[in-house]
């Protein structure tokens, strides 16, 4: 990154190049520059630019300074390290930022790209949108030609925002840059980005950067306030529920040993019952025993009475 912040200084208003890799952004801006070499164009996404890029760019003689920045929500460069790189570039623009032409492919505003237009206004708040113009790329020859290009209504709705500011970036490949029709929609291009009344100021993006950060830091607050409120709500439920095992635990043991008493209460109640049973047998068997003694001994006693004495 130093490498690239010492290549240039961005002393004059900046005109910032956005869009996914291969939308053919750094082809625009080798067209406005007249030169083929000065910023890389692949449509190869592990080629991504991963740090912005500036060139001196004169219109009608005033200076300003070209900036070809990182392709937006590519799937090699993470948005946020995409963002904080657009974000350096910004805090050298102490001339303001001219323009801001988004480039995409025409025909195809896809959700994704829809996506970036919410993430800009995001990132560098919704005036930005007053500074904005569109630049539909990988027209046809018919399209680049007779301006003829169909919007759809998510798309319709983003031209009106812009004020009716969209260009088509023709293409090297169909038309020679020395062409009529070539130089006609760099011309307009160039019209356009001179037009802007106001440059958008680094103040307006530090304002925009400050509440964007408050808002993320509650975001944050709210999210780590939420995340402990289901941890806890996690650990009680955990509690609950360790509570209700250990109850069930003891009542099924509580349960067991009633049990296990009324089984003992119920065994000593037989052996006793048991026991006394034998001791009344015991006692009947002796009472008749003696019956009998006594019955013999009143018997001998009558037969030694009726016995003659001599």
């Amino acid at each position: 990154m130093e490498e690239t912040s010492n290549r240039y200084r961005i002393e004059a208003p900046a005109v910032l190049l956005v869009g996914k890799t291969g939308s053919g952004k750094s082809t625009l801006g080798n067209s406005l520059l007249g030169s083929e070499e000065v910023f890389e164009a692949s449509n190869d996404p592990n080629s991504v630019t991963k740090y912005a890029k500036a060139e001196k760019l004169t219109i009608d003689g005033r200076p300003y300074n070209l900036v070809d920045t990182p392709g937006v929500f590519d799937t090699v460069t993470p948005g946020p390290q995409t963002l904080a790189e657009i974000a350096r570039v910004i805090g050298e623009c102490s001339y303001g930022i001219q323009a801001i032409i988004f480039v995409l492919e025409a025909g195809r505003f896809t959700k994704e790209q829809e996506a970036v237009i919410v993430e800009i206004k995001e990132f560098l708040g919704d005036e930005s949108v007053s500074h904005m113009i569109l630049a539909f790329s990988k027209c046809n020859k018919k399209q680049t030609i007779g301006n003829d290009l169909k919007f759809n209504e998510k798309l319709q709705q983003l031209v009106r925002e812009t004020s009716d500011r969209w260009v088509i970036s023709p293409n090297p490949e169909i038309f020679d840059p020395d062409s009529n029709t070539f130089m006609q929609q760099i011309d307009r291009l160039k019209y356009l980005i001179a037009g802007m009344k106001m440059p958008y100021t680094i103040a307006l993006f530090n304002r925009v950067r400050i509440a964007r950060e408050t808002e993320l830091a509650r975001q944050r607050e709210e999210r780590e306030r939420e995340e402990q409120r289901i941890e806890q709500a996690r650990t009680q439920k955990l509690r609950e529920e360790a509570e209700a095992a250990v109850r069930k635990q003891l009542e099924e043991e509580n349960a067991h040993s009633k049990e296990e008493l009324r089984r003992v209460e119920m065994e000593y109640a037989a052996r006793m019952e048991e026991i006394q049973n034998r001791m009344r047998q015991a006692d009947l068997e002796h009472a008749t025993a003696m019956t009998a003694l006594n019955e013999r001994l009143d018997q001998a006693v009558r037969i030694k009475k009726l016995k003659p004495q001599y």
